[in-house]
Formats: C-alpha cells, sequence, structure tokens
C-alpha cells in the first residue's frame, strides 16, 4: 500500500525541516529534513479496515460484520444491514422462520414459499418436508397436494402402490400359473 499524496512519509523525502512530523503513531521521533523516513506508512489500521463488530477480524476479511451467523453477502443480497445484528431474528417474509433460520435452511427470506409447492418454508420444516423441493418424496406430487389429500409427503405412495402392485403379479401368476 502506498501512501497518499501529501502524506507525512512523502512530505518527508523532500528536504524540508519541518515538514513531516516530528514523531510517529507510536511516538518514536522521526528523522527530519534530507534524512527523512522513506517507506514508514503511517496509516491506522482501523482507518482502513474498520472491525466493526470487534472480534478482531477487519471487516475486508471478516465474512459477518455482525456476528448473526448470517454472512454479509447473504444479508446484502437480500436486502440486509451486514452490520445489524437484529435482522437474523426477524421473519421478514412472514413464513414462520427467522431470517436466520432461512440462511441455515438455504430458503429464501423474502419469499414464504421458496419451492413454491403450496406450502410456507415455515410449515415444511415443521412437516419434515424439504421447502426448497416442491415433491419431497419424489412421486411427483407437491408437498401441499399430499397433505391436503391425506398422504405422507415423506413416502412415495406411487413407489409403494407399484411394489405391492408387483407382488400382487408375482402371487396372481404362481396361483394362475401364468
Amino acid at each position: 500500500m502506498l501512501p497518499s499524496a501529501g502524506s507525512p512519509v512523502i512530505d518527508a523525502a523532500i528536504g524540508v525541516p519541518g515538514s513531516s512530523p516530528a514523531a510517529d503513531q507510536r511516538g518514536i521521533t522521526r528523522p527530519q529534513g534530507a534524512a527523512g523516513d522513506i517507506g514508514a506508512v503511517e496509516r491506522n489500521l482501523a482507518d482502513v479496515d474498520p472491525d466493526a463488530d470487534g472480534d478482531g477480524i477487519g471487516d475486508v476479511a471478516d465474512l459477518d460484520d455482525d456476528n448473526d451467523q448470517m454472512s454479509d453477502d447473504f444479508e446484502r443480497a437480500h436486502g440486509f444491514d451486514p452490520l445489524n445484528s437484529a435482522d437474523a431474528g426477524e421473519d421478514t417474509d412472514g413464513d414462520g422462520l427467522s431470517n436466520l433460520d432461512e440462511f441455515l435452511a438455504g430458503t429464501d427470506p423474502l419469499n414464504s414459499d421458496t419451492d413454491q409447492d403450496g406450502l410456507s418454508d415455515g410449515d415444511e420444516v415443521a412437516a419434515g418436508t424439504d421447502p426448497l423441493n416442491p415433491g419431497t418424496d419424489g412421486d411427483g406430487v407437491s408437498d401441499a397436494d399430499e397433505i391436503a389429500a391425506g398422504t405422507d409427503p415423506l413416502v412415495d405412495e406411487v413407489a409403494r402402490a407399484r411394489g405391492q402392485q408387483s407382488v400382487i403379479t408375482i402371487i396372481n401368476s404362481i396361483l394362475f400359473n401364468d
């Protein structure tokens, strides 16, 4: 990192007595005049890379500046403030999951039904279904339709019925020598 024009370091190099501070940031006496201490960059790290949450990791390297367990990128992408930890506990889309829960589940905190199956993300998490998959059990029927029909969205009834049909077919072929 190079010092900016007009910084004490650059000014020290011009050889004019009194053109640079008498001491550096640590209080150590600096040479004056032609013996300027060129190369000593007088910058405060906190000015270059502040640490908003005080965790000892500068904001540039810190992936979660407010320590709310949601990444700063996720917060920015969804319009949250990466320096305000209170937004983690909010339920922005009203689906029963906090923004932090949505982040951890991979769902959209701005859409109450991320997989568009008719069940809110919160209802899916409570039911044990996948809020990122409209048909958790893979039988081609949406979780909402399965619940409405009284079937289990975690069990592929189509495969179960095919399996039962196969057993019946086998029994029939044995009984009737087909």
